[in-house]
């Protein structure tokens, strides 16, 4: 497997302060170990770039209760992204929800009377656990709620 996320939980991985929202407490917001393939951008494009080795996959998970939610981008525009993900310290039940935001193309949009081009689709997952496989599609935003069991974490 080339791609792959390593959650930890309460305290683990360095908690991501740049990118964690003003209200919620930033010791529950984490950036996570990624392993994936990554891409150059060797030209400015407007304000932005040049970049290099720019993963594919960038994911956040935060804790709130018994729940644990992870936030995976895959930025390739073509592929999608068969990921072994692995949680440190935390035991999901083995349903979870996920919700993606995809279109049909990269360049889709819901500009001019196209407004369910690009939806959130609500998908239930019944594979979670310690460690599992996820397939996140090409150019997506996939948040993924996990359930953590009875004294599980």
């Amino acid at each position: 497997m080339r791609h792959s996320l390593r959650l930890g939980h309460r305290g683990a991985l360095q908690a991501a302060r740049l990118l964690c929202p003003a209200d919620v407490d930033q010791s529950l917001w984490r950036q996570n170990r990624v392993a994936s393939d990554s891409f150059d951008v060797p030209e400015t494009y407007g304000n932005v770039g040049p970049l290099y080795d720019v993963p594919y996959l960038a994911a956040h998970s935060s804790i709130a209760g018994n729940k644990l939610y992870l936030l995976v981008i895959n930025r390739h525009l073509t592929d999608d992204m068969a990921t072994a993900i692995h949680i440190d310290g935390f035991i999901p039940r083995p349903e979870a929800a996920v919700y993606t935001l995809n279109g049909p193309e990269l360049e889709s949009t819901n500009e001019h009377g196209n407004h369910d081009t690009v939806v959130i689709a609500s998908l239930g997952f019944s594979h979670a656990s310690n460690d599992f496989i996820y397939v996140f599609p090409a150019h997506s935003v996939t948040a993924i709620e996990l359930q953590g069991m009875p004294n599980g974490h």
